[in-house]
């Protein structure tokens, strides 16, 4: 409910409510029918500035129910990281193709070492690109540190892929 024009719209809305009212109650003693009329049209004229704010309070309710049922974690931030892409394209030699998968993985979430690692692979192995993967390793090792940024390069990818694997299908711990 925030935002410039939100609030530029609520303002226009209280101010016509306000506009409509005084014509309302002012035109009662000279023409009552008119200033009926008037008043009805600026209200109306307001109400729907803020239509669309008032409709989604309205229907929050049932839409939050149903987004409880269909996405029960409410997660409608990051999509979850898919690594199968750049693996495919690393163990089929499609570096460019693995290198830009791998940095579309760093920038959704910069937190993730195996794509840094992966990228500075496959531009190291594959695409002979030293800048690029001096580049990556940079802020990797900035980010990270540099003995986890040589353990990440050095795992090949089908190892970190069964490492994520493990961990992926490892029960959760209790608590």
């Amino acid at each position: 409910m925030g935002g410039f024009f939100t609030r530029w719209r609520w303002g226009l809305f209280v101010g016509g409510t306000a506009f409509g009212l005084y014509f309302w109650f002012a035109g009662v003693k000279n023409d009552p029918a008119q200033a009926f009329l008037n008043g009805l049209i600026i209200m109306t004229i307001s109400f729907t500035l803020v239509a669309t704010n008032v409709a989604e309070l309205i229907a929050s309710p049932l839409t939050n129910f149903i987004d409880s049922i269909y996405l029960p974690g409410g997660n409608w931030g990051k999509a979850p990281l898919k690594y199968e892409l750049p693996i495919y394209y690393e163990r089929h030699f499609r570096g460019e193709d693995a290198a830009v998968a791998y940095e579309a993985i760093i920038k959704s979430d910069p937190n993730q070492i195996h794509a840094y690692g992966g990228v500075i692979r496959v531009c190291e192995t594959q695409l002979r690109d030293r800048a690029r993967a001096k580049h990556w390793k940079a802020q990797a090792e900035r980010r990270f540190g540099r003995e986890k940024v040589a353990a990440s390069v050095a795992k090949t990818a089908d190892e970190w892929h069964a490492e994520l694997l493990k961990s992926a299908l490892a029960p959760a711990p209790s608590q």
